[in-house]
């Protein structure tokens, strides 16, 4: 787990490779929304002021980057535009969770905005999960990476 649902929030994180569940603790651990590369998440607690409004989880390997909060809000300070974009989103994301735990989540349920901007975008996260397992196969076949086991290349019959 990266980030647990109600608690503090003082870091920010950007997926540079792989997918994250959003999941919901206090619905059983229900994955909300699958996320994946160029996605950001964490920033709700921090621009909002609040506590995590959801949990997240490594569904693949990731490579993420983190920026903290105090950081951020610095960050913003200079870029006005962009501070009350992610502001907008933070409190969208904040709505669309309250709303789908509620009794109307079925109906009309909104994007993300930011979110949909990324190739990965409505996919589910076992799609996701094949999709970058596709992209690898493609990387590893062009850069002709071959897959061999460690007691192979040592020489060894058995770990």
């Amino acid at each position: 787990t990266v980030l647990r649902e109600d608690t503090t929030g003082d870091m920010m994180y950007f997926i540079f490779s792989g997918v994250i569940e959003i999941y919901l603790n206090s619905a059983a651990d229900l994955t909300y929304v699958a996320i994946g590369d160029g996605c950001y998440f964490g920033e709700v607690s921090i621009l909002l002021n609040c506590k995590r409004t959801a949990s997240a989880r490594t569904k693949t390997q990731c490579m993420l980057f983190t920026l903290s909060g105090p950081d951020l809000l610095r960050l913003l300070r200079d870029f006005p535009d962009k501070e009350e974009y992610m502001t907008r989103v933070a409190s969208n994301r904040q709505k669309r969770i309250v709303k789908y735990l509620g009794e109307d989540a079925a109906d009309d349920e909104e994007q993300d905005e930011e979110d949909a901007k990324t190739d990965l975008f409505g996919s589910d996260a076992d799609e996701m999960m094949l999709l970058k397992d596709e992209e690898f196969e493609r990387y590893r076949g062009k850069a002709r990476i071959s897959v061999r086991a460690t007691h192979q290349a040592r020489g060894k019959d058995s770990f």
